[in-house]
């Protein structure tokens, strides 16, 4: 885990592997992702952390089948816009 001090509000930060930082007293999409029994797709702006949606993934889908479910979510909301600001991932428990 890395921390630091957010430049902007002066507050405590972390962050898991440098990718996106949070609030080091907020919430920590990964960190409760892995912690997750269920799988999901999850959109998330960017800027703020804000999550814009959350979908389920059945749990008989194959890894193309999420892909594809995952271009289709990036089409939905957007995300495939340049400067959209929207990040589409697939966070959550085990397979299967």
């Amino acid at each position: 885990m890395l921390l630091s001090t957010c430049r902007y509000c002066d507050r405590a930060i972390h962050s898991h592997g440098g990718k996106s930082w949070t609030l080091a007293d907020g919430i920590d999409l990964d960190e409760l992702s892995a912690q997750s029994a269920i799988r999901y797709i999850c959109v998330t702006d960017v800027s703020d952390g804000m999550v814009i949606a959350r979908y389920v993934i059945d749990r008989d889908l194959d890894d193309a089948a999420i892909k594809a479910e995952c271009g289709v979510i990036r089409e939905r909301h957007g995300a495939t816009d340049a400067g959209s600001g929207l990040d589409v991932r697939v966070l959550g428990g085990p397979r299967g």
